[in-house]
Parts: C-alpha cells; structure tokens; sequence
C-alpha cells in the first residue's frame, strides 16, 4: 500500500544517504593518508588505524575518573587530559612547520574581494587558523580518533566538495589529529614504563598534605564539613600536581614533548625547498 512504499522510499533515501557519506570519509582519509606522506610526518594508513584504536581505547580509560574521588582513576582522567592539550598545541606547531617546509599555506575559505590586498589575505588566512587551532586543541580524544581517519560526525553526509578550501583544511586537521594522537601514544608509554617516578614525584611534592589529611579523618574529632573540604583541598593538589609531574616525565624522555620533532621515534621531516637530491657541485 502506499505506507509500504513511502517505507521503501525512506529507506532508499537512508541507503543513498549512507553511501554518500562512506564515499565521502574514504575519500577525506585518503586525502589526509595522501598529506602525511607529502608532509613526511612519518604516518602512515596502518599507523592511523592502530593509533585510532589506542587512543579511542585511552579515551574510555580515562573517562571514568572524570568525576571520581578515588585517587588512581582521577589521576589517569587529569594525565590524559594534560597530554591531550599540551599534544594538541605541540601538534599544531609541527603541522604549521611541516607546511612551510613544502611552501604551502594554510587554506583559507573566505570568500575575498577582487581589490582584498595581500596583506589582508594573509591576515584572513592568520585568523582562520587562529580560529581552527582554537576547536582543535578543545577536541577530546574521541574527537581526535575520528578526526584522525576522517570522520567529521556533525557533517553526515553533507561534506564540502573534494579540492575546496574547506575540504582542504578538514584533511589538514586530520593530519593534526594524528600527530597529536601518536605524541599522546608515546607520552603514555612513557609513564607506563616510568609509573614508578610518577608515583615517587607525586608523593614528594603532596605526600605532607596527604599525610596530614590522613591524621585528620583518623583523630575522630573533625567535623564532617572540615573533612570534605580537607579532602577537596587534597584532590585540587593533585588534580594540578600528578598531571605537572606526568608532563615533566614525558617532556625529559620525548624530543617531540620539547619540540623536538626531528629527534623522536619515528619522526621525519619534511623536505625544505633548500632540498635537492640531484644537486651536485661538478659543475
């Protein structure tokens, strides 16, 4: 009847709708896998797909100790966030880097005036980035997975068209995303391996202040006012202090961590217009 065939129709729509939309992420990822290689990041297809997994994987970890009062949990939702940020900037700074390194600029999609001159362009083009840095370094670590691979989930369907400055500028995030996830991956390998340290630096710098909180719940006679906020004061420590001492870890161990991209594992640079395999001094 005719509720059976506007159904089918909905369904078709919903079949169309899909295709569109896994035609246009494998066609963003390639794009973006197509990037890493020209910019040299030392990323390739395999790498984002196993990265993805580690960091979505990373994200749940950490999510559980977002709201927690037990110290491990919280102390694993403050590390991931602190390495998420000071990942997203350094990720930033490299990918900005790595596109000089090849003479190109970042992509722009404003629409400018015939008479724009070129100082306003660039100024445009410094905004925009300005702008994407900023909803770049807020993305969580699902965020980053997805955007990783492609995956711009408010878009559905409806991405801009291949080749255009938007499209463009979308596969430059994702290559972001994935330098910021493989800095992420190897910070946390670091403080796996190094889970002593972090231990022994926490408790050097709060150790007093927990000892002393510990007296306090154990001498019976504190209110139960007092306790809260002694034990709030406590957790406010290391909500600032086991994240410090984590970075610190990483920033001692990983080039990337200082800036260093070119002394990392596995890091390439991309090649400089000064770079010329052919060149030759017989003249």
């Amino acid at each position: 009847g005719a509720l059976d065939d506007e159904e089918e129709r909905a369904a078709a729509r919903e079949r169309a709708r899909a295709r569109r939309e896994q035609t246009a992420r494998a066609a963003m990822r390639e794009d973006i896998e197509a990037a890493h290689v020209r910019l040299a990041t030392g990323l390739d297809a395999v790498d984002l797909e196993a990265l993805a997994d580690e960091v979505v994987e990373l994200a749940a970890l950490a999510a559980d100790g977002e709201r927690a009062h037990e110290l491990v949990p919280r102390a694993r939702f403050t590390i991931a966030a602190r390495l998420q940020q000071e990942a997203g900037e350094l990720a930033v700074a490299r990918l900005v880097e790595l596109l000089r390194g090849v003479d190109e600029d970042w992509p722009d999609p404003t629409q400018h005036r015939p008479s724009a001159s070129a100082e306003e362009v660039e100024r445009s083009r410094r905004r925009r980035l300005a702008g994407v840095r900023e909803v770049f370094l807020a993305q969580d670590l699902g965020r980053t997975a997805e955007r990783m691979l492609g995956i711009v989930g408010v878009w559905g369907s409806d991405y801009p068209d291949r080749g255009t400055p938007l499209w463009e500028e979308t596969v430059l995030e994702g290559v972001a995303a994935g330098l910021r996830g493989d800095l992420v991956r190897q910070s946390v390998a670091i403080l796996r391996g190094r889970r002593d340290e972090l231990v022994e630096g926490v408790e050097a710098v709060v150790g007093r202040q927990l000892d002393a909180l510990r007296q306090l719940l154990q001498s019976g006679t504190v209110s139960l006012d007092r306790a809260n906020q002694a034990t709030a004061t406590a957790l406010n420590a290391l909500d600032r202090v086991v994240p410090e001492v984590a970075w610190g870890l990483c920033e001692s161990e990983l080039p990337a961590a200082r800036g260093d991209w070119a002394g990392s594992p596995g890091a390439s640079r991309a090649p400089s217009a000064s770079d010329d395999s052919t060149s030759s001094n017989d003249d």
